[in-house]
């Protein structure tokens, strides 16, 4: 009798230890996340302090977006306005073509600490809040490549045109008392086929869009 009671005792010890041991292969993430590696498969034996994987949360996500110097000088950086709340940081919109077009709307939260060695160019970072979440349909994966197109400052009295109309990088001419003029420019931006300037032009200058070859200041032009 005494031999089978210290059988049976064993025998609960051990059912009590393999209950514990299976309750301790539930993993369960301290927050809401998406698993983003794993390294162990199923029936695998591991060790204590053996990596089973990599998660991440969704209660956000965040982007770094490279700035070239040209960019940072028509741009808000948090660290400029460190009293702006979340509401009035620079807003920034993600777009992808992958699995069909979508995009997701963010803003800049940060601007790291150090120019990037490799590029030389200093990266500002996005955030996107539940990128999973209803507003979403499409989630947004990780490592997925994007297009931001991010807030700017406001330029004052700025003049657009296209950047053909530019000859050797600058000047353009203008039609003044039915005349073509040569006019020195001062261009501050080219972005997309246009050519955002600084100095040389003002509102209501009459700005020639044809192709010209060498024309001197002052030929006579016939307007139509």
């Amino acid at each position: 009798m005494a031999s089978a009671r210290a059988r049976v005792a064993s025998t609960e010890a051990s059912l009590a230890q393999a209950r514990l041991d299976l309750e301790r292969c539930n993993i369960t993430a301290p927050f809401p996340g998406r698993v983003l590696q794993r390294q162990v498969d199923l029936g695998q034996v591991v060790q204590a302090n053996t990596v089973l994987g990599e998660i991440y949360a969704i209660d956000y996500v965040e982007i770094r977006l490279p700035m070239t110097n040209g960019d940072l000088e028509f741009m808000y950086l948090p660290e400029q306005h460190p009293d702006r709340t979340a509401e009035a940081l620079p807003r920034v919109r993600i777009h992808s073509t992958l699995g069909g077009e979508a995009h997701w709307d963010g803003y800049i939260v940060r601007t790291e600490g150090a120019i990037d060695e490799a590029s030389r160019q200093l990266h500002v970072v996005a955030r996107i809040n539940d990128p999973y979440g209803a507003a979403h349909p499409q989630p947004l994966k990780i490592g997925q490549y994007v297009t931001a197109v991010l807030e700017g400052r406001l330029q004052e009295d700025a003049i657009l045109i296209p950047e053909q109309s530019i000859y050797q990088g600058s000047y353009v001419y203008v039609v003044e008392d039915r005349t073509v003029q040569r006019r020195e420019v001062v261009i501050a931006r080219l972005a997309d086929g246009q050519a955002l300037i600084r100095e040389g032009l003002v509102a209501g200058d009459r700005l020639v869009v044809s192709t010209l070859g060498q024309v001197v200041s002052g030929t006579p032009v016939r307007e139509r």
